[in-house]
């Protein structure tokens, strides 16, 4: 249940982020142009104004979860949760600020973001592993039975 409720904050994030940052995109491309300031700038800028709004809203969100979910209240573990709300809060606004300067189109850097959350979740989660280390079944009783090709 914590796994979900960390998947959320990663995709929520990037859904806000895929809202407010196309004018601030655009307004970046302009002054570029102009040779005001480069990319780094713009994400350091962009980072040092959400981190605050982040730091708030992560600690919010496992208050909240922390006691919703009837968990113990306990610093340690709340500060370990807390530090993996905000991580994943930050990876997914930097992954959807990213893919919106790499591409133009607002849904396709959506789709893209949404595609690299989810496969590093499920990688992540370990539903897929590596094969030699994960025991494989036993062959089926008729596999010897089938021809093989010359």
């Amino acid at each position: 249940m914590l796994l979900e409720t960390l998947v959320e904050v990663c995709l929520a994030t990037a859904v806000t982020a895929m809202n407010l940052c196309p004018p601030m995109r655009d307004l970046y491309q302009r002054e570029s142009r102009e040779g005001l300031y480069g990319s780094l700038h713009f994400l350091l800028s962009y980072f040092v104004h959400t981190l605050p709004f982040a730091a708030v809203s992560s600690l919010l969100w496992t208050l909240v979860v922390y006691i919703v979910m009837g968990q113990p209240l306990v610093a340690e573990r709340m500060f370990t949760y807390f530090s993996a709300v905000l991580l994943l809060h930050l990876l997914g606004e930097c992954m959807a600020v990213m893919m919106l300067g790499v591409c133009r189109s607002v849904p396709a850097a959506d789709s893209a973001t949404t595609f690299c959350i989810m496969v590093g979740i499920a990688v992540a989660s370990g539903t897929y592993r590596y094969a030699p280390s994960s025991s494989l079944p036993p062959p089926p009783p008729f596999l010897p039975l089938l021809p093989s090709s010359p």
